[in-house]
Formats: structure tokens, sequence, C-alpha cells
């Protein structure tokens, strides 16, 4: 009597099906240089070109009211959403410097992100103990960065709405 016997699993390791492994893709990140007239704006993790079609950092003083604004920056992407960015300054009380960005979307829906530092205390309705200023802005290079929660104008931090973005543009 003959008896045969085969082992399984011995052959050529390359018949073997492959095996992949799928990594969380790397968070989305601002570039260290933009070139003049562009800019970059993640906003909820989605990264948008963005095309400087205005920006001034000589300011403009408002007899009526007394605020300055010392900045305003215009943007848009491929899409038609424009971001708007403005520095503005005043004295009641204490001296006040407040940032604001509002993203503008089709139909007009709109997000903002806003501070404002009042005598060197940070306030911030979407961001509970605020460091710093919205706004890095560098008008020697023509540079404006900023990091900050937006969300529905006149919203607060605990709305569902919020998103966490950033951006950064170079002007012409």
């Amino acid at each position: 009597m003959l008896v045969v016997l085969a082992a399984a699993g011995c052959g050529d390791d390359d018949a073997r099906p492959a095996t992949t492994t799928t990594a969380e893709p790397a968070p989305a990140t601002l570039p260290a240089e933009v070139d003049p007239g562009r800019g970059f704006l993640i906003l909820d993790g989605q990264t948008t070109v963005l095309t400087v079609t205005a920006c001034t950092f000589d300011p403009v003083i408002d007899d009526a009211t007394g605020v300055t604004t010392e900045l305003t920056v215009a943007a848009q992407d491929a899409g038609g959403r424009t971001v708007d960015i403005v520095r503005s300054t005043f004295t009641a009380d204490v001296p006040t410097v407040t940032d604001t960005i509002t993203i503008t979307g089709e139909g007009g829906a709109a997000l903002e992100s806003s501070r404002a530092d009042a005598g060197g205390r940070q306030i911030d309705l979407r961001v509970p103990n605020p460091v710093g200023s919205l706004l890095e802005v560098d008008a020697g290079a023509g540079t404006v960065g900023a990091s900050g929660v937006f969300g529905p104008v006149g919203g607060r931090a605990d709305d569902p709405a919020n998103v966490d973005g950033e951006l950064v543009l170079r002007c012409p």
C-alpha cells in the first residue's frame, strides 16, 4: 500500500495574497512659504487655495467712531468662497484690538472667527481661555496667518457647527 502525503503551506511565498493596511491620512498643514497673491485655508481639515484680491496695511481712522482699521485683506477660492480679514483698534476704558475673519460661501452662508485683546485680556466667544491674538501679521513681508475656531456669525463655544480653521496668505 502506497500513502502519499502532501504538505500544505509549502511553496512559493510570492503566491500569497498581499495584505494592506490603511493608515490615517496625514492632517492638512499650511506651507511654510506662500507666493505673493496666494494663500491657503484649512477649514475642518480641508485645504483650499486662495487668491488674494485686496490687501492693505494702511490704517484708516473712522472719525465718527474712533475705530482705526489697521488691516484689511480679501481673498477667494476657485469656487467663489470669499475670505475677509480685518484688524481694528480703538480705545475706550482700555486699548482694544479686534481680529475678525469672515468666510462667505455660495448662497451667503458665513463662518466667522473673532478675537479681541482688551487691555491684554483675550476674549473669544468660541474658545475658552484663548492665548494670543487670532492673527499673526508681518506687514513687512506682507503675510497674515491665523488659527482659530470658526462658526456661525454670533455663535458661541458650544455651537455644533463650529470647526477648526487656519490660514496663511501673502499680499501681492
